[in-house]
C-alpha cells in the first residue's frame, strides 16, 4: 500500500497497482463537520487493503449506507461492527471508518 500525504497531513492510501497503471484520482479529505451527499451513492467501498466490501446504496441524513457484497472479509465486517446483524445486507457506515473518498471509491481505514 502506498500513501500520499497532503500539506495538511491527510493520508491518502493507494495500491501499487493503481500507481503502476497510472490511475489518477480526485481525492477529497474528510471534513469531520460535513455531511455526505447523494454524490457518494453508487461508489465502491473498499477496505484499507483495497479488497472490495460493497457499494454505497444510499445516503440518508448525511450518512452513508453500504450494501455488502458477496463474501466480504469477516475481519473487516467485525471491525465495522456489522458482524452480529442477522439478515441485514445494508449497514450504516460510521464516519470514523472512512479514510478517503475518490471519484469512484470510498476507502476505509480498516
Amino acid at each position: 500500500m502506498l500513501s500520499l500525504i497532503s500539506e495538511r497531513g491527510y493520508v491518502f492510501p493507494f495500491s501499487a497497482a493503481e500507481v503502476s497503471l497510472g490511475v489518477e484520482h480526485e481525492v477529497w479529505a474528510m471534513d469531520p463537520d460535513s455531511d455526505f451527499s447523494d454524490e457518494q451513492a453508487g461508489k465502491r467501498v473498499v477496505a484499507a487493503d483495497g479488497t472490495g466490501l460493497g457499494v454505497v446504496k444510499e445516503v440518508r441524513n448525511g450518512t452513508l449506507y453500504v450494501e455488502v457484497g458477496a463474501d466480504p472479509n469477516p475481519d473487516t465486517i467485525d471491525e465495522l461492527g456489522w458482524g452480529g446483524v442477522v439478515n441485514q445486507s445494508v449497514h450504516e457506515l460510521r464516519r470514523q471508518f472512512i479514510a478517503t473518498i475518490t471519484d469512484e471509491t470510498v476507502r476505509l481505514s480498516v
